[in-house]
């Protein structure tokens, strides 16, 4: 009876020591999901701070300096996008809002998605096509 003892004993240290380790696991990656969690939340502000900002500077000279570059280069895309939606328009045969700058119909006296009245100037092509 003593050896079943012995082996009782052993397998309940053993079922301890395996508790242990597996609760020291679960908090780690309880941990580990929390820091990942709180870094998601900071970039998410870094990257409402760096918009806040840009609204601020995109129309200021900073320089040339890394900043500066970084606003010019932002202002760059910008105007790169605005092109291209511009031209998905006219392939698609709409136009873009001035405002917002979302795809909307040509004939269309106000924009659908930010109300703003729509008033464009008549090109060549419109008005040969007349």
């Amino acid at each position: 009876m003593a050896k079943f003892n012995d082996i009782f004993d052993k397998v309940k240290d053993t079922a301890s020591v395996a508790y242990k380790k597996t609760e020291s696991f679960v908090m780690e990656q309880k941990q580990k999901f929390d820091i990942a969690a709180m870094e998601s939340k900071l970039e998410k502000a870094y990257t409402k701070l760096g918009k806040l900002y840009f609204a601020t500077v995109k129309d200021i000279d900073l320089g040339d300096n890394e900043m500066g570059n970084t606003v010019n280069d932002i202002n760059a895309k910008i105007e790169e996008i605005s092109a291209a939606k511009e031209e998905l328009a006219k392939a698609r045969a709409k136009r873009i809002c001035p405002v917002c700058s979302k795809s909307i119909e040509p004939d269309s006296a106000f924009c659908n998605y930010c109300g703003a009245q729509l008033i464009f100037e008549e090109t060549e092509e419109t008005a040969e096509n007349e």
